[in-house]
């Protein structure tokens, strides 16, 4: 196992445990997760350059797109790895 691997297990782990203490007190759960591709990022970032939309532009977000392919690899490896339904009542 990789440092990577070992890393997004454990970040996994303390994901199972906050959710099991949530649906312990009530709370249910929903999960959502919002993918775009790396062409329709580039379309978003171009329409916030309008001047009606200027104010979401960030120079992080370029920051954020240069390291598309960093980011990946770590959000879509634990979502296979996600039981349906980790905890009863969820």
């Amino acid at each position: 196992m990789t440092e990577d691997e070992s890393t997004i297990d454990g970040r996994i782990d303390e994901i199972d445990e906050f959710e099991a203490e949530l649906v312990e007190s009530g709370t249910t759960i929903v999960k959502c997760m919002l993918h775009i591709s790396f062409d329709e990022q580039r379309e978003r970032f171009l329409r916030r350059l309008r001047r009606d939309k200027r104010w979401k532009f960030s120079e992080g977000d370029l920051e954020t797109r240069c390291h598309w392919n960093a980011f990946q690899p770590p959000t879509a490896t634990p979502l296979p790895a996600r039981p349906t339904t980790p905890h009863p009542g969820t």
